[in-house]
Order: structure tokens, then sequence, then C-alpha cells
């Protein structure tokens, strides 16, 4: 059995993973499509999608 805070330690990182990672990542890759179609201009797209996100 897990202890209280294993638990909630691993429930944060598959959060974060199925949420907020997930997101980044799809729209780096969106931003990355838009680059290649010299719709936009960018240097990092997961920089990029992160401060697009905030």
């Amino acid at each position: 059995m897990m202890s209280s805070e294993n638990r909630s330690h691993f429930s944060a990182k598959v959060l974060y993973a199925r949420g907020p990672a997930r997101v980044l990542k799809v729209m780096g890759s969106a931003f990355e499509q838009f680059a290649g179609k010299k719709l936009l201009q960018l240097f990092d797209s997961t920089v990029a999608a992160s401060q697009f996100n905030w």
C-alpha cells in the first residue's frame, strides 16, 4: 500500500502529464505548423506554447 504522500506525488505527476504537459505539446506542435507555413515566427515552440498559455 502506498502512503498518502507517495499517492499525491504520483497523482500530481499524472495530472500534469495528462493536462498541462499534454496541452503544451499540442500547442507547440500547432505553432510549429504555423511557423512552417510562415504564419508565425518563433525560436522555440515549447517556450512559445508555455508563454501563450499564461
